[in-house]
């Protein structure tokens, strides 16, 4: 039984007596609780003159064991003061009191004027009481008193009465502020600290009033006393301030302190150059591009100042270079452009040319002042705002004037109205070739053919990119055979066609997020695409990858089905996830030689020859699969393991000319094909209760070695010696154990 130990508490009185004769004495009240056996002390003192941090020293005898702990003076609530043996840096000790009394008990303060009191006081373990001592004490200070006390003992409990003297009164509460750590900048947000020390305010944590803080600084929560020490924290936003030095006090416990400066410092002055200003951008928002030596901090367009045509400023984005739209203008013109922002000194202004293109003429008279437009790697950015339906303005009327001209160009078109669904197929031969880069219209919300079978951009020999910020839907070879294509943004197509892009054998990157179909040949011939995201597409054509040789990654995670010939001769494909496919169609992978892993979790139907001759593949993942066409997995050399624990059908070859395959799991097939596993490294099947059926009748598992066939318990008599003579047929040098498990 675990015995319980009870607590009882105990007050004492005594009194500390003076070390030097002329200080006052003071009344101290101690406490101690016990524990059976053993006493701790916990001393309360309430003094004028003690505080926080002062050093007490506490002495019990008990006969001639005698025991010594000293520390330092807490602070308490209601303004009292406590020592503890056995907390902190005070010594923790017990005094045994059982069956003896302790004799002495003398208690001493070191103050934190250097002076100290202290005397003794008695005793007694039990309730009875003794004689509480009387005190006598003058009050401190300028004036003097006296007065006269009784004792009578009662409980431990003395009794004392006192008369301070008339200008009585303990030592003066103070607050000192030291000097200002750390800096705060003008413009930047951060914090300064400054010390604080007190003469004799208790320990504990105190609200700080600060007196003519400036506008946006504040006191950073309370000011903890500690060890008469303490730290005072000022932070806040000085942006509205341009460089100060502010004469500050504080409030701690209702102490006011003297004054502490707060400093705010001006920022340095930072010389910065604006080294160009370039232009990019449509034929009514043209976009500024300024490049400073240096990035500069808060730079806004305020700070950027544009003279010489009348224009409305956008908001300034990016960090050098910075990007500033301008509108509103009405014709062309040149616009200077300059900074300022304060704390920095900006150099340098530049001029730009902007160019109002609204009309045939317009695009002409700039044509022909331009230098540049001589190659396709240096075309003249043409931004026009025309409406293409009218005759004297109409596409064809462009590229006319383009052709003339004679220089190539990148052609922004987002501005132009008039046309909704875009097709230049056929319209003449001229001037395509000198486009460089196409914007279609805001307003063409599709890409039409005219023309098939040609391409809707045929003759456009230069064309390197092209973006549609509307076009929904891209009509079937539209693209085709556009050979210098490199990039094509359609963030809002949905339907892209056949054959739309097939040979474009430059394209690089498409970006098509939004596209739900790829039908037939659209990828095909792609040989520089090397990466493709689709994450809307659910339906793919057949030969839609086809031949893409470059193609390493591609996702695809809403495709239900893969068709014919849709990644076939992909060399350079390493890995396939297909999250939500459940078809995969006929050499839908074929002569995909370095792929390695294939994820196919919810796929139900591999048809023949889907991964014939990928000789890298290691890992192939169908938990659904139910039916593996023949020549599925033709020649995959690499491939050790297959478990297809739904699989019911494996036609013939499925598995042939595996070389290194040594482990197959069918636990539910219920067909198993003609040379199925033919030339193999077979070593372990694992089959069902019920033997499959051969398909084909002969040569099951043409292999040499031993083969060991498990079959789940009390099903090995249905493999009988008529399936053991069709496992075995054809085969020579093979030993076939069949094994219950």
């Amino acid at each position: 039984m675990k015995k319980l130990r009870f607590l009882s508490i105990l007050t004492l009185l005594f009194v500390l007596a003076s070390c030097d004769s002329g200080s006052s004495k003071e009344t101290v009240n101690a406490s101690y609780s016990s524990s059976k056996n053993n006493v701790n002390y916990y001393i309360t003192i309430t003094s004028a003159r003690a505080i926080a941090g002062d050093t007490f020293v506490l002495k019990v005898k008990r006969g001639t064991d005698e025991k010594t702990s000293a520390g330092k003076l807490e602070a308490r609530d209601a303004g009292s003061l406590q020592y503890r043996p056995g907390y902190k840096d005070a010594p923790a000790f017990f005094v045994e009191v059982s069956g003896s009394k302790i004799t002495l008990l003398t208690g001493t303060i070191t103050f934190s004027d250097g002076t100290s009191e202290s005397g003794p006081g008695f005793f007694s373990s039990g309730s009875e009481g003794s004689g509480g001592s009387g005190n006598n004490s003058g009050g401190s200070g300028s004036g003097s008193g006296s007065g006269s006390g009784n004792n009578t003992g009662n409980n431990n409990q003395g009794n004392s009465n006192n008369n301070n003297g008339n200008n009585g009164g303990g030592v003066t509460k103070t607050v000192s502020v030291g000097a200002q750590i750390g800096t705060m900048t003008a413009g930047m947000a951060g914090s300064v600290t400054f010390p604080v020390t007190t003469s004799n305010i208790a320990d504990g944590s105190y609200t700080a009033t600060v007196a003519n803080l400036p506008t946006g600084i504040n006191v950073q929560g309370n000011v903890i006393i500690n060890n008469k020490n303490g730290t005072l924290t000022l932070a806040g936003d000085t942006s509205t301030i341009a460089g100060i030095t502010s004469t500050l006090t504080v409030t701690i416990d209702s102490v006011v302190s003297g004054a502490f400066t707060l400093t705010i410092s001006a920022p340095a002055t930072t010389t910065v150059t604006l080294n160009n200003v370039s232009t990019s951008g449509g034929a009514t928002t043209t976009a500024l591009i300024l490049t400073f030596s240096t990035a500069i901090t808060g730079l806004s367009a305020s700070d950027i100042a544009l003279s010489g045509m009348t224009v409305t400023k956008g908001t300034l984005s990016g960090s050098n270079p910075y990007t500033l739209p301008v509108n509103g203008f009405t014709q062309s013109g040149t616009l200077t452009v300059s900074a300022n922002k304060t704390g920095y000194v900006i150099s340098g202004s530049h001029t730009v040319d902007i160019y109002y293109l609204v009309t045939i003429g317009d695009i002409s008279n700039f044509l022909a002042g331009q230098t540049g437009g001589a190659s396709a790697d240096n075309p003249i950015v043409l931004p026009i705002a025309i409406d293409l339906s009218q005759p004297g303005s109409s596409l064809g009327y462009l590229l006319a004037i383009i052709d003339t001209a004679g220089k190539y160009v990148s052609l922004d078109l987002s501005a132009c109205t008039g046309v909704t669904a875009f097709d230049p197929a056929s319209l003449p031969a001229d001037g395509k070739d000198m486009i460089v880069n196409i914007i279609l219209p805001d307003k063409a919300t599709s890409i039409t053919n005219g023309n098939f079978p040609y391409a809707t951009f045929a003759g456009f020999d230069n064309l390197t990119s092209v973006s549609g910020a509307n076009v929904t839907i891209v009509d079937m070879a539209a693209f085709k055979n556009c050979a210098s294509l490199e990039y094509v943004s359609l963030p809002k197509a949905e339907n892209i066609g056949a054959y739309v892009f097939q040979n474009c054998t430059a394209l690089e990157r498409i970006e098509l997020p939004k596209a739900k179909k790829i039908l037939i040949y659209t990828f095909s011939g792609c040989t520089a695409l090397e990466e493709v995201s689709l994450p809307e597409v659910t339906d793919i054509g057949q030969f839609a990858f086809d031949g893409c040789k470059a193609l390493e990654r591609i996702e695809l995670p809403k495709a239900k089905e893969i068709l014919i010939f849709t990644f076939k001769g992909c060399t350079a494909l390493e890995e396939v996830s297909l999250p939500e496919a459940t078809d995969i169609g006929q050499f839908a992978f074929q002569n995909c030689t370095v792929l390695e892993s294939v994820e196919l979790p919810l796929v139900k139907t591999i048809e023949g020859g889907a991964f014939d001759n990928c000789k890298a593949l290691k890992d192939v993942s169908l938990p659904k699969a139910e039916t593996i066409g023949n020549n599925a997995f033709y020649g995959c050399e690499a491939l050790k393991e297959v478990s297809l624990p739904e699989a019911t059908d494996i036609d013939q070859n499925a598995f042939a000319h595996c070389a290194v395959l040594e482990k197959v799991s069918l636990p539910k097939a219920e067909t198993i094909g003609n040379y199925a596993f033919y030339d193999t490294a077979l070593k372990e099947v694992t089959l069902g209760a019920v033997a499959p059926t051969t398909l084909g009748g002969n040569i099951l598992f043409y292999v040499t070695g031993i083969v060991t066939v498990y079959v789940p318990i009390g099903a090995i008599a249905g493999y009988d010696s008529d399936w053991e003579t069709a496992f075995l047929n054809g085969s020579s040098g093979i030993t076939l154990i069949i094994e219950e498990r």
